[in-house]
């Protein structure tokens, strides 16, 4: 009886604790919707954060490449994506993958 209510306890908290917890899509569209409020700083904040976790995720180096590049940092951008270049083939120069920050 007592290991039945200590199941069913667990199993209905965990719909709660699964529910909580953020995927990289989430966390992706939040720095995005930063950048778009054009809170540059607090998204790459949580996007270098999930780079930590995430460090050869094509996706997030392409968020905060077009982040940098929408706070007008073109350089820093630029330095974002040739870190990409062994991963996804694009060329060194920025007007040629300038298109991959819109």
């Amino acid at each position: 009886m007592y290991k039945t209510f200590i199941i069913i306890l667990f199993l209905g908290l965990l719909p709660c604790t699964a529910h909580a917890q953020n995927t990289l899509a989430d966390d992706l569209a939040t720095a995005r919707k930063l950048a778009e409020d054009q809170k540059y700083d607090d998204a790459l904040t949580l996007l270098k954060k999930l780079q930590d976790n995430n460090p050869d995720n094509v996706e997030l180096h392409l968020a905060i490449a077009r982040t940098l590049s929408w706070s007008g940092n073109p350089d820093a951008a630029q330095i974002e994506i040739d870190k990409l270049s062994p991963v996804y083939p694009v060329s060194t120069s920025w007007t040629d993958s300038a298109s991959l920050l819109r």
